[in-house]
């Protein structure tokens, strides 16, 4: 087993593409908040355990069984996501930071049961996909509501901003992750969007709030 460092280098890795190409250890140390030395040190104790492939200078990439190991850390903290949003209604606010905790002390074994239990999640709280046991991810064809058509209804997946305060604002609406959201008109010159709710209501927001919306 493997510690609860080494499992948040690997999840970070995993996320910005190390699973794909080599990255280089100054932006693991930018992602990480970590000094170059600290992550050099902890580098060759991935290498050592062959979590990754390192290459002084050249950069730092996930092995295969890295790769797995990242999507299991991650399959883990999403289905408790779900678990602490839908099952205990804990505040959107506190989710992520409680679940950073909990990833470590659950084994697969009851994540697999928690799954089970929730009936099998595709997506975690903020709309992102929930990796499968057997490591496969759902793809998407998600896009910001901005890059969508005017004139339809779209389904909510993901918010890019997961501030409490914003996610909130949007539920006094009835736009939350899993339902739908019309896309009445966006107003370019002043960058005023009007959407619509599931009961007819138009409100105006602005762009910015707009685009934050990802919708299939």
């Amino acid at each position: 087993m493997i510690s609860a460092t080494s499992e948040n280098y690997l999840k970070t890795i995993h996320a910005i593409g190390g699973s794909e190409h080599s990255i280089s250890l100054g932006a693991l140390a930018r992602a990480l908040n970590l000094t170059p030395g600290t992550v050099t040190t902890m580098a060759r104790q991935l290498a050592d355990n062959g979590l990754v492939h390192y290459l002084p200078r050249r950069g730092i990439r996930l092995t295969d069984l890295g790769r797995t190991t990242a999507i299991q850390i991650i399959r883990r903290h999403r289905i408790i996501e779900v678990f602490l949003a839908d099952t205990l209604g804990m505040p959107a606010s506190d989710i992520h930071p409680e679940a950073e905790i909990l990833e470590h002390a659950f084994s697969n074994h009851v994540i697999n049961l928690l799954d089970k239990f929730l009936d099998h999640p595709a997506f975690d709280p903020h709309g992102s996909p929930i990796p499968e046991a057997s490591g496969h991810i759902r793809t998407t064809s998600l896009k910001p509501l901005t890059q969508r058509p005017e004139g339809h209804r779209y389904l909510i997946h993901r918010f890019t901003r997961n501030d409490a305060e914003f996610t909130e604002w949007l539920a006094t609406f009835g736009f939350t992750i899993g339902t739908t959201i019309g896309f009445h008109k966006w107003d370019r010159i002043t960058g005023i969007v009007t959407l619509e709710t599931a009961g007819g209501r138009r409100i105006q927001v602005g762009e910015s709030a707009a685009s934050s919306l990802l919708v299939e």
